[in-house]
């Protein structure tokens, strides 16, 4: 049964979002068309940085998972990891300067 329920939280976590590397498109709401890329989770917040800006959003969980449900927040794609350690790059770059 142990094995069952891991191999079913597996499989879960395979669909839910957000995940690192992929990247959101918001068609509704203060930040339409934007592009959101997911970069990490810090306390209850997901850790974005938006495209074509380039800032730092930091999202509760519960509202964009509301965002999916919804489908004011759509998947788009798992970038390139090239692009991806841009953005990576970019991200921690804005967090410190706003510090």
């Amino acid at each position: 049964m142990k094995v069952l329920n891991k191999l079913l939280s597996g499989i879960k976590g395979c669909f839910s979002h957000p995940r690192v590397r992929h990247i959101y498109a918001v068609t509704a709401g203060d930040y339409v068309g934007q592009f959101f890329v997911y970069i990490e989770k810090v306390d209850n917040s997901y850790c974005f940085l938006t495209l074509p800006d380039m800032y730092v959003r930091y999202v509760p969980t519960q509202e964009f998972e509301d965002g999916i449900d919804k489908k004011i927040v759509d998947p788009v794609e798992k970038m390139p990891l090239e692009v991806f350690n841009i953005c990576v790059a970019q991200y921690r770059k804005s967090e410190t300067e706003d510090k």
